[in-house]
């Protein structure tokens, strides 16, 4: 199994940056103001031949003064109990509830890698042998911001991880959770684990950068990010947080968008749909807040019959009618997503895939272009995820509705379930 690493330690000591430097990009939202991170947020990190999955946390608060401060802590509280190893960071002044931190963070009888924040310079790494009065051993002092020692820090910490396994090789599949604010994706992801593992709250806009949540679905282990409300006008935090969200489904195997019954698909919600399939990305379209319909048969059909005429390109999607506050239909949407990830990975021979081509050009020939008769010669599967096809012919491009007509006859024999595939054409 994939080893965990926890950044911890008090508010607005560098956690983010720390985070954001590590897994090489600007992952996590970083802001002066303290409390920007609420929710924890995950990456994977590869260094000297190991991988692990790296947590941000929202800090360590002692004395929560609101419903907010209450979730972050017990966030921080959860990432401290999935950690295999734990990097407890502090910045240049020593605080009281640095202490206080420390000694919880020692009783988890965890490897602990004490950190030094904002130490930009030999000079200021003179005189800090006060650190060691936390009692948690040897310190490397690093700068998150401009990464000063930090592939130090990386060497000691690969050190304190488990030995490796088979499976910390393997990549994680990723679920990106989207849609417009206050839909329930948080409540979702929460239903899936079990446990409140998201921030929910009744005020749209709660979580604010996209937050990623290791689940176990039919022992297997995946990825889920809930993402941050996505609008048309966002400004500020809500900008960029927004952004994240886009990103997060760029670099996502599976989008499930969520969306609810009262309004199960609007203007914008499809362009999202559009551009996920896009780029690649299998779609599960899930209607929530299925616990308020009556008569739920007959609606079921009018709704997809209305969502397949709005959005046609969804044809081949999966809806999946859900509550994800009584848990409702969660199964089926687990086993769906199992299903498109299967489709992803689909790879046909050649030689079957050729048989099953001569077949369908057979009942209905590629016609003409330019007067030339169109001819395919040769057709092989070039990758997967998304399954994509190169047809070899004697010209450069066929016309799109012959495209479409053989995505269709593709689609009528193999399953690809909520998947786009990829039709390429090379002359020879």
């Amino acid at each position: 199994m994939i080893p965990v690493v926890a950044i911890i330690g008090r508010t607005n000591v560098g956690k983010s940056t720390l985070f954001n430097r590590l897994v090489g990009g600007r992952k996590a939202i970083v802001d002066r103001s303290p409390n920007t991170t609420r929710d924890r947020n995950l990456g994977e990190v590869e260094w000297n031949g190991r991988r692990f999955l790296l947590v941000d946390t929202g800090g360590i608060i002692f004395h929560p003064r609101d419903e907010l401060e209450q979730a972050v802590a017990y966030q921080t509280e959860e990432a401290i109990k999935e950690a295999d190893v734990i990097i407890f960071l502090v910045d240049r002044e020593l605080l009281p509830s640095d202490y206080e931190a420390a000694s919880i963070v020692r009783r988890t009888g965890k490897p602990v890698l004490l950190v030094v924040n904002k130490i930009d310079n030999e000079q200021l790494e003179q005189g800090l042998e006060e650190f060691y009065s936390l009692s948690l051993g040897d310190f490397i002092p690093v700068s998150a911001a401009s990464g000063r020692r930090t592939g130090d820090m990386l060497d000691i910490l690969v050190s304190l991880l488990p030995e490796a396994t088979e499976e910390e090789a393997e990549p994680v599949p990723r679920i990106a959770v989207v849609g417009r604010p206050n839909v329930g994706k948080s409540t979702l992801i929460n239903k899936l684990v079990g446990n409140k593992v998201l921030i929910t709250s009744r005020s749209p806009g709660t979580t604010r950068d996209s937050v990623d949540t290791i689940i176990t679905i039919s022992g297997k282990r995946y990825i889920f990010s809930d993402t941050a409300g996505l609008s048309r006008r966002q400004k500020g935090i809500g900008y960029y947080a927004s952004l994240r969200s886009i990103q997060t489904i760029y670099s996502s195997d599976v989008v499930v968008l969520v969306t609810e019954v009262s309004e199960p698909l609007t203007r914008y919600e499809r362009k999202i749909a559009s551009m996920s399939l896009e780029k690649g990305k299998s779609f599960i379209l899930a209607v929530n807040k299925w616990d308020t319909v009556e008569k739920r048969s007959e609606r079921a059909a009018k709704l997809i019959e209305f969502i397949r005429e709005d959005a046609h390109f969804l044809n081949f999607v999966p809806v999946i009618f859900i509550s994800a506050l009584t848990g409702y239909n969660l199964g089926r949407l687990t086993e769906k997503i199992e299903d498109v990830l299967s489709a992803r990975r689909i790879r046909v021979p050649t030689s079957q895939l050729n048989g099953m081509f001569e077949e369908i050009i057979s009942h209905h020939l590629p016609g003409r272009v330019n007067g030339k008769a169109v001819k395919i010669k040769y057709v092989t599967q070039v990758r997967t995820a998304p399954p994509t096809f190169l047809l070899f012919s004697n010209i450069e491009r066929l016309p799109q509705n012959y495209i479409n007509y053989i995505e269709n006859q593709l689609r009528e024999r193999l399953e690809f379930t909520g998947t786009p595939i990829k039709i390429l054409v090379r002359r020879k």
